[in-house]
């Protein structure tokens, strides 16, 4: 009943965040509002145009709990007196899995899983489960930190270490979208050794949304030595996690997927935008060493 309560309250604020009326915006116009303002040249050559443009993007995110008490341990959250948005009393957390398909993207075609966890700095932001969700979510104070990224091209992986400081790794995708879409069946392995499974999805596309809209909206972030905007716009499509016709996998084949392992990460509801537009920037003008 808890994890149902929860679900319906992350839903609520989905669907706020998807305020109707608000018009939807073309590829030009919404990368107008964020227009390039530096060429950044990573160590390979290769340069990236800030803000990061993905013009074309297929999204898939599961948001879900987790053990409050086992993110609370996580040396790279206490190092930066990040607290996960949850509550010790109960022991449970927010956590957060994308799996995005850039279609198009200013460093080409590319897949990516995110691991994140949304934090306050000191605990500022608090969430008991089945309550307060709409109100901590929203908070100005939550922050997203990416507890890890595996992608499958060098240079977004580059770009992701050197701008933004995000942990990013290489792995072997096999994603399979189809047309329709009707379903979204991901797995990622682990290009060492004999390619072991790390993760794998299977989600039902068809059935039981709740709401679809389109919006205009920002996200805040934070790594270790930076912070972050998140802009996007697309179509957003929101239900339940439906255990009959949704599976997820985890394995233990790298740290941070036995971190979502071991503190048992729940899924509770599933976000899908099949063409998103991104705008990724550093907050303040971002200087080179």
């Amino acid at each position: 009943m808890k994890l149902y309560l929860f679900g319906l309250a992350v839903l609520l604020v989905l669907m706020a965040c998807c305020v109707a009326g608000q018009k939807p915006v073309s590829e030009s116009e919404f990368f107008a509002r964020h227009p390039i303002v530096q060429a950044y040249e990573l160590n390979s050559g290769v340069v990236v145009a800030l803000p990061f443009y993905a013009q074309e993007t297929e999204l898939t995110l599961l948001t879900g709990t987790i053990s409050f008490s086992g993110l609370k341990q996580l040396r790279q959250l206490a190092r930066n007196n990040l607290v996960p948005v949850g509550n010790a009393a109960t022991d449970l957390a927010i956590a957060r899995l994308f799996l995005v398909n850039y279609r198009r993207s200013c460093v080409g075609p590319y897949q990516e899983v995110i691991l994140t966890v949304p934090v306050s700095r000191n605990g500022a932001v608090k969430w008991v489960s089945g309550q307060d969700i709409a109100t901590a979510l929203s908070d100005p104070r939550v922050l997203n930190y990416p507890l890890k990224l595996y992608l499958s091209e060098q240079v977004p992986i580059d770009a992701g270490r050197e701008i933004w400081d995000m942990n990013k790794a290489p792995y072997s995708f096999q994603f399979a979208y189809n047309s329709t879409p009707t379903s979204l069946n991901v797995t990622v392995r682990d290009p060492r050794g004999d390619g072991n499974v790390v993760l794998a999805a299977s989600l039902n596309h068809t059935s039981g949304w709740l709401v679809s809209s389109y919006s205009d909206i920002q996200s805040a972030g934070i790594t270790d030595t930076k912070t972050y905007t998140l802009s996007f716009a697309g179509d957003f499509s929101v239900r339940l996690w439906n255990p009959s016709y949704d599976s997820l996998l985890l394995t233990s084949q790298s740290a941070e997927t036995a971190i979502f392992l071991s503190n048992n990460f729940q899924p509770v509801s599933v976000l899908y935008q099949s063409n998103v537009m991104i705008a990724l920037s550093v907050d303040g003008q971002y200087k080179q060493a």
